[in-house]
C-alpha cells in the first residue's frame, strides 16, 4: 500500500513540474514596458517554439523563441531550456542574428529557417539554393499588417519583390503572384497549368536566377 502511495505521490509531482514549466515557457512572458511595441497582448502571449539562434559572432542560444514581427520592436524573445523565471529571459537584438531555427507547432520534426536578410528582419526562407533565396516577411508596422516575399541574392544583396500584400498576413493566392512574377521577369507566357505547384515555380526562378548569375 505504502508503495503505491508513493507512486501516485510521485506522478502528481511529476504532472505539476511538466505543468509548471510549460506555463513558463508559454505564458509567463512579462512585458517589458522598457521596449515599445504596438499590440504587446499578441506578441507576449504567443506561443513560442522551440530552436536555435544563430548570431553573426558565430554563436548560438538555445531554448523557446518567440519570432518577433514588429518593426520598431528591436529584439528577438528566447527563454533558455531548463529556465522558468521572467529574469531568465534573453532579449536578443535583431542586428546580431543572422539565423533562427525553430521545430514547426504542427509538426515538431520540420525545421522551420528565417534568416535575417536586412533591417535585421527576420524572414521566413521558402526556397534557398547558393546565394539565391525567396523569402516571406511578415511585419507590423504603420501601414498596419502586412506581408512581403522576396527574391534575393545574399552575394550582391539586391532584392526584387516578388509580391506585396499590404492587407493581410500572406497572399491568399501564391501561384498567381509566383505566375506573375516569372512571366514578367523571364518574359514567358506559362499559365496556370503551367506548373506542378508553387514548388516547380520557385524552383523555376531559382535555376533562372542561378543561370543568369
Amino acid at each position: 500500500m505504502r508503495f503505491i502511495i508513493n507512486n501516485k505521490l510521485f506522478l502528481f509531482l511529476c504532472f505539476n513540474c511538466f505543468f509548471i514549466s510549460v506555463k513558463a515557457q508559454t505564458l509567463n512572458w512579462r512585458y517589458d514596458k522598457t521596449y515599445h511595441i504596438r499590440r504587446p497582448q499578441d506578441y507576449f502571449k504567443m506561443t513560442p517554439m522551440k530552436g536555435s539562434i544563430l548570431l553573426k559572432n558565430h554563436d548560438s542560444i538555445s531554448g523557446f523563441i518567440k519570432i518577433n514581427y514588429e518593426l520598431s520592436y528591436k529584439y528577438i524573445l528566447l527563454m533558455p531550456f531548463y529556465k522558468y523565471s521572467e529574469r531568465d529571459i534573453v532579449f536578443v537584438n535583431k542586428d546580431s542574428i543572422q539565423e533562427i531555427v525553430v521545430h514547426s507547432l504542427i509538426d515538431s520534426a520540420k525545421l522551420i529557417h528565417y534568416k535575417s536578410l536586412y533591417y535585421g528582419h527576420p524572414w521566413l526562407v521558402l526556397k534557398e539554393k547558393d546565394s539565391i533565396g525567396i523569402y516571406e516577411g511578415f511585419f507590423y508596422g504603420g501601414r498596419g499588417e502586412y506581408s512581403k516575399v522576396i527574391l534575393y541574392n545574399s552575394k550582391t544583396q539586391r532584392k526584387s519583390t516578388i509580391n506585396n500584400d499590404k492587407k493581410t498576413f500572406g497572399s491568399l493566392n501564391p501561384r498567381k503572384y509566383f505566375l506573375r512574377f516569372i512571366n514578367h521577369r523571364y518574359n514567358q507566357h506559362f499559365d496556370k497549368n503551367s506548373f506542378k505547384n508553387e514548388e516547380a515555380m520557385m524552383d523555376y526562378i531559382i535555376s533562372k536566377e542561378i543561370i543568369s548569375k
